[in-house]
């Protein structure tokens, strides 16, 4: 099984607005790329000051279909973020394999 986990930092004077991004848009967007069982959680561990953590995990079905999801569709998912929220929530993305 594949895990695809994107970790946001968000600042706290927009997790609110973030937050409900990735849960009515975000989240819903990647279901329909075909990602599955999504699960959204925050990151309790050292973080900048102002900032909160948090990441969003999918199951996916392949390696294969990361990199085509990645190569096709992540710089727009990275553009409307960078696009509404500047530099007040940063991303990045992992892939994880369960053993």
């Amino acid at each position: 099984m594949f895990i695809f986990n994107t970790t946001f930092s968000i600042h706290e004077s927009i997790t609110e607005k973030c937050l409900k991004y990735i849960q009515t848009q975000h989240i819903p967007n990647m279901l329909d790329d075909g990602f599955i069982n999504p699960l959204l959680l925050k990151i309790h561990s050292e973080s900048t000051d102002g900032y909160h953590n948090y990441a969003v995990q999918f199951i996916a079905p392949s390696l294969q279909f990361i990199s085509n999801w990645k190569e096709e569709m992540e710089r727009d998912y990275t553009n409307e973020i960078r696009l509404l929220f500047g530099e007040k929530a940063l991303t990045f993305s992992s892939i994880m394999e369960k053993i």
